[in-house]
């Protein structure tokens, strides 16, 4: 059989092929509408010190492009990255969405599998974004801050080690929120379109709470929970937390939700009874 591109190729030639103008598909354009509405982060690629490697990880404020957190670190586990955010949302506030790629450790090689960050996120009352796979302009305001910070900093010297690195880091993140002008900004800085988040970090977890009427069960550390006698499958990462199931109008149709996310639908009708039955969605942008 030959290839598309052929039987596309072979039926211009011979004057058969409709000739449609192409439809254009505007990039959608991802802004927010007001400080802390969300926060973008990630880490910036490895640059060479003297005595090893430096590795920036950002976060940064959406709407006003305001810097929140500007750290080396060498640690990209999880836990590591949890305590970064930890302090950022201590000293500024909750956002109420926060957007990172697919990359380790806030994605999964399994993109609609709930990862520990979305977990955490969720019980912070945090919308957990992800861009799609091979889509990084979907940060495109982290990317463009990442390529200034290379030209700026990285371009000009090298340092002797991660920790010398990260005084000019700091040095240059104060220029850049508060001297630096911004075209997107009407040549503003930064500084002075962002304000502290109103939603305080709350420093014990809130309680995981659903409706009266609504069938609760506790996810196993494999992921799993068990219901009407059906084992359903969700995400390791909810183990030891409860799940809310609630019905909807189609009899036998049930939304799963995981705090204020409906993380899954399943169809008890045509539900496996093996683990593998459904796996909840991670939201991608």
């Amino acid at each position: 059989m030959p290839a598309a591109s052929t039987i596309t190729a072979i039926l211009g030639r011979e004057g058969l092929r409709d000739h449609v103008a192409p439809v254009a598909h505007p990039g959608i354009r991802f802004e927010a509408d007001a400080p802390n509405h969300r926060f973008q982060m990630d880490f910036k690629g490895w640059v060479p010190s003297r005595t090893g490697r430096i590795i920036p990880f950002t976060v940064l404020d959406e709407y006003s492009r305001y810097v929140l957190l500007l750290e080396h670190t060498a640690d990209g586990t999880f836990p590591a990255i949890q305590a970064l955010l930890t302090d950022c949302f201590r000293r500024y506030g909750l956002p109420w969405q926060l957007l990172a790629d697919n990359g380790p450790p806030w994605g999964s090689s399994h993109p609609r599998t709930l990862t520990r960050l979305d977990v955490w996120l969720l019980r912070l009352g945090v919308r957990p974004l992800h861009g799609r796979p091979w889509h990084p302009q979907t940060q495109g305001k982290l990317e463009r801050f990442h390529r200034t910070l290379a030209h700026d900093v990285f371009q000009l010297q090298t340092f002797d080690s991660p920790a010398e690195a990260q005084v000019a880091l700091d040095a240059f993140r104060q220029v850049y929120n508060h001297e630096r002008p911004h075209a997107a900004l009407a040549y503003q800085a930064s500084a002075s379109r962002y304000a502290l988040s109103p939603r305080i970090f709350p420093e014990t977890l809130p309680a995981i709470v659903y409706d009266d009427e609504v069938p609760v069960r506790t996810v196993t550390a494999k992921g799993i929970i068990r219901y009407q006698n059906r084992p359903i499958y969700l995400s390791e990462a909810l183990g030891g937390l409860p799940v809310g199931l609630y019905p909807t109008l189609v009899d036998g149709v049930v939304q799963i939700r995981f705090c204020a996310r409906t993380i899954t639908t399943i169809d008890l009708r045509t539900l496996d009874t093996t683990p593998r039955g459904v796996t909840p969605v991670s939201e991608q942008v």
